[in-house]
């Protein structure tokens, strides 16, 4: 791949666009999957279509697309394009070659490395659109600075990084899993596709390819994220109190 392919300015646009998109259009999945976390953990067994019901009787239907979603679309940008970004330079550096001359060792951990200049940047945004899917009287109205300036100013900084631990832990599993096993997806469907072994890849062969992959690391990081959103939601319903920046 020529190095004009691989510049910032031609890449990171359509990571962006992506991202926002992708968001954006599974955005109600994602509320259903924290509302059914969230309760489950706290020992509540209501089924998702009566947390469903409830949710919608708090914030209308269009609270399913659009409830906690700039947090969401923040994250999810700023996630994507440190993630791509930071993983090459790792492998890089950690190994002295690019990732397509590594193994699925040296990928999954500098995939695992990678997340953390990205779990930096996104805690907040993680804390805040939690703070924004369960705001019951709707203190915040659906405004995430309103949700960040609040958090900030009864938990100080650290509210921010609340649940950081397991935040890191669902990243570094879902973006080693990703990159490691994204070159035996795409080797499983050459097959499928007609593909040589170092002949280009399609767009449908390498959008299959990493759903797959996504949806492996998905798969394999769902402890993390029951944990992070138990944590993070059990905090904010519990007393302001401001703390030093401690893990956990």
């Amino acid at each position: 791949m020529s190095s004009k392919e691989t510049r910032p300015s031609r890449i990171l646009p359509p990571i962006v666009l992506a991202a926002c998109s992708t968001a954006a259009c599974m955005y109600p999945v994602d509320l259903a999957r924290a509302l059914k976390m969230a309760t489950a953990s706290s020992g509540q067994k209501d089924s998702l279509a009566t947390l469903l019901r409830n949710f919608i009787q708090t914030y209308g239907y269009a609270g399913l697309f659009k409830q906690g979603l700039g947090p969401e679309l923040s994250r999810a940008s700023a996630m994507r394009i440190s993630k791509f970004f930071f993983y090459p330079v790792v492998h890089k550096a950690l190994y002295n070659k690019p990732p397509s001359q590594g193994n699925p060792l040296t990928q999954a951990s500098s995939g695992a490395l990678a997340v953390i200049p990205e779990t930096l940047m996104i805690s907040g945004l993680e804390v805040a659109k939690i703070a924004l899917q369960f705001d019951k009287t709707n203190q915040f109205k659906n405004s995430m600075v309103g949700a960040l300036r609040h958090i900030n100013q009864t938990r100080g900084i650290a509210g921010q990084y609340i649940a950081y631990p397991s935040l890191l832990l669902r990243q570094a599993v879902w973006t080693s899993v990703y990159f490691a096993s994204l070159p035996t997806w795409t080797r499983v469907l050459d097959p499928v596709f007609g593909r040589e072994p170092g002949a280009p890849i399609s767009g449908l062969h390498n959008t299959i390819a990493g759903f797959l992959a996504g949806f492996l690391g998905a798969v394999l990081n769902t402890p993390g994220d029951v944990i992070r959103t138990s944590i993070t939601k059990e905090s904010l319903e519990g007393p302001p109190v401001k703390r030093p920046v401690t893990p956990g």
